[in-house]
């Protein structure tokens, strides 16, 4: 820390930076394999603290970061409906030649009195007790489909599983190809790291849609109650398995889309 605040960064940055490396430190030790290489920072990101290192202004879609004041371009549309909330910590990470900040926001709880609060405690206990079940779907996650319905209709969403893999494919065949190169020519690493992105980003998209259209199928039903299969011992005998079937079982990410 003391070598950062000489080559120039302020006191409140250097401690970000600091708190990155102690991140990536924690995660080193938390691996499991034995021979430890040296902990290595993959990608280029930086936690900053609100007010100190960053500072956004949502009225005027302005934002003050390392000193810069520089607008807000290329934001979600959902950003303004966070205009009365605070916000917490920030992440900034570097992708190729762009730069991108993920902020997170903190609602604050409206102040009440004790009594009020146990009024609304007291109004909860009795929604709890007045719950009715108006319906029922079910929710069965597999690697081609996810199947949801009840005794009348039953849906199949078919699963992006084959898409991912094609990228985890692509990416593992160019590490074979260039095994002494790729990690030093930056074109394949950036390919490399392109795929296995893409495959990220597959992934998620589809286990966010995949939430959002069992909730609508479940509206449509007029079902109030979701059942899911537990899952949690799946992985316990996968070394038993083949590795195709093993790569695309890691893959699925079932605890993201449950």
């Amino acid at each position: 820390m003391k070598k950062l605040k000489q080559l120039g960064l302020p006191s409140r940055l250097a401690e970000d930076c600091e708190r990155r490396r102690g991140n990536v430190h924690l995660s080193w030790l938390g691996n499991p394999n034995e021979n430890k290489s040296k902990p290595r920072i993959k990608s280029v990101s930086v936690i900053l603290t609100p007010k100190l290192t960053y500072k956004l202004d949502l009225n005027k879609m302005r934002l003050k970061i390392l000193g810069y004041d520089t607008p807000i371009l290329g934001y979600s549309r959902t950003l303004t409906l966070y205009k009365d909330w605070k916000m917490a910590e920030a992440k900034l990470v570097r992708r190729g030649k762009d730069w991108y900040l993920f902020i997170t926001f903190r609602k604050a709880k409206k102040k009440g009195s004790a009594k009020g609060e146990n009024k609304e405690g007291k109004k909860r206990k009795k929604k709890k007790e007045e719950f009715k079940l108006t319906g029922l779907i079910a929710v069965d996650i597999n690697e081609d489909f996810i199947v949801i319905g009840n005794d009348k209709i039953i849906v199949e969403i078919s699963t992006r599983l084959n898409d991912a893999y094609h990228c985890v494919l692509e990416a593992q065949k160019l590490q074979k190809k260039y095994s002494y190169k790729w990690k030093y020519s930056k074109k394949i690493f950036n390919r490399i790291t392109h795929f296995y992105r893409m495959e990220r980003n597959i992934l998620i998209d589809f286990a966010k849609k995949a939430g959002k259209w069992v909730i609508e199928i479940a509206l449509i039903l007029k079902a109030n109650v979701i059942v899911l299969e537990r899952l949690k011992k799946m992985i316990n005998h996968v070394n038993d398995l083949k590795k195709n079937y093993r790569l695309k079982l890691y893959l699925m990410q079932y605890s993201r889309i449950q």
